[in-house]
């Protein structure tokens, strides 16, 4: 996957943050013991939280953050997991088939308040072992503490692109992930290897049923959207689902669906839809878009540019000039001064072809293009590994 894909996508998103963040609550919950309903625990993303000794994970890239004081800290596993950790921000440490009581401090850490944040590993969107929390295990007399508030939440709803599948963390570094850890903002992938908007007959996961789900599996349940409210949800639909027989109106009709679907459940978020990197029912995708804006309330999406392509317009150059003096314009000419400076031209790798068009309506529908936007200071984001994209292989 492109790095400029991700600078397109981080810089959509902080453009619409900038205006649909509210500022970040000011109570704290008081300190808990690092059980499961602990208050100074936070759950982000979709878990299923209906058995209060063990709260479960569904979709990719959920994890759980909080802070705690004392020298160690375990995390207590029901069965065999694979999984993330990482304590005061430090990089992530990969621990595989551990169960039971987890020791995530061999080396006990100095005194004092300390963070951790958890997640489990997943393969195609799916957690590898049994992703189960029952809580944590803290030195005697210590607490957990308020976990950081959160700035906004921003969710991806994708295929394998979208869950970092063949890339060397899976959700870690798939792209969501990472914008949304450039941004400072919580982040969520609702996301399945092989996805497809369209619910099929052979069988291939729709995202446009699937999408209220608290995961993938078949017979879960739906969602407790009560819990949080995203405040941008992004788009990546549309790879796998040629490769099962959707024809453009059946993709059609699902893309119109699942953006009413996004806005019913998310009132005040800001849509980003995409157009697929390989450029599949792009048509299909923007009359989605514009029947949802025809029908009702507009949704706030990003602008689409005019040039898509590396193509570039010539540099018109002027034939050399010597330079006037006032012998050659006579007495008039040296009583007005110097020649004034030629007139600006914009030079085509900084400066759009033409004027932008006027946005008549601040809160319209748009389709996001994955290309260049020419950002003078892109983030600087990185993927560990670029996302495999073979012929006839489901993402």
């Amino acid at each position: 996957m492109k790095l400029m894909r991700l600078a397109v996508v981080a810089a959509a998103l902080a453009t619409v943050l900038a205006t649909v963040l509210a500022a970040p609550p000011g109570a704290q919950a008081a300190a808990g013991d690092g059980t499961p309903t602990d208050p100074n625990i936070r759950f982000v993303g979709r878990w299923d939280t209906r058995d209060s000794s063990a709260y479960v994970p569904g979709w990719a890239g959920a994890y759980l953050t909080t802070g705690f004081t004392g020298t160690t800290v375990r995390l207590k596993q029901r069965n065999t997991i694979d999984l993330y950790y990482s304590i005061d921000g430090r990089p992530d440490v990969y621990l595989q088939d551990v169960r039971g009581t987890v020791n995530l401090t061999p080396t006990p850490l100095p005194a004092g308040n300390h963070t951790l944040r958890v997640s489990y590993r997943v393969v195609a969107g799916s957690y590898h072992g049994d992703a189960v929390f029952q809580g944590l295990v803290l030195d005697p007399g210590a607490r957990t503490l308020p976990a950081q508030p959160a700035r906004g939440m921003v969710e991806f709803v994708g295929d394998s692109i979208t869950v970092g599948t063949t890339t060397s963390k899976n959700a870690l570094t798939a792209y969501g992930w990472l914008v949304g850890e450039q941004l400072g903002l919580d982040h969520m992938q609702v996301a399945q290897g092989g996805a497809c908007l369209v619910t099929t007959a052979d069988g291939c996961v729709g995202l446009d049923r699937r999408f209220v789900k608290v995961s993938a599996a078949d017979g879960a349940v739906d969602h407790d959207f009560s819990r949080y409210q995203a405040d941008v949800v992004v788009i990546n639909l549309g790879t796998n689902d040629a490769g099962h027989g959707v024809s453009t109106t059946q993709f059609q009709n699902s893309y119109t669906g699942l953006l009413r679907t996004i806005r019913g459940k998310y009132p005040k978020a800001a849509i980003l839809a995409l157009q697929t990197f390989r450029g599949r029912f792009v048509p299909q995708t923007q009359a989605a878009v514009q029947t949802v804006n025809n029908a009702g309330r507009p949704q706030r999406l990003l602008r689409r540019h005019r040039r898509m392509g590396p193509a570039r317009r010539p540099v018109r150059q002027r034939p050399p000039q010597r330079r006037r003096t006032p012998r050659d314009r006579g007495q008039a000419g040296a009583d007005r001064g110097r020649t004034p400076p030629p007139a600006h031209h914009p030079h085509p790798d900084t400066e759009p072809d033409t004027e932008p068009e006027p946005d008549t309506d601040p809160d319209t529908l748009r389709i996001a293009q994955p290309h260049p936007l020419g950002l003078a200071h892109p983030h600087p984001l990185r993927i560990a590994e670029r996302h495999a994209e073979r012929p006839g292989r489901r993402l």
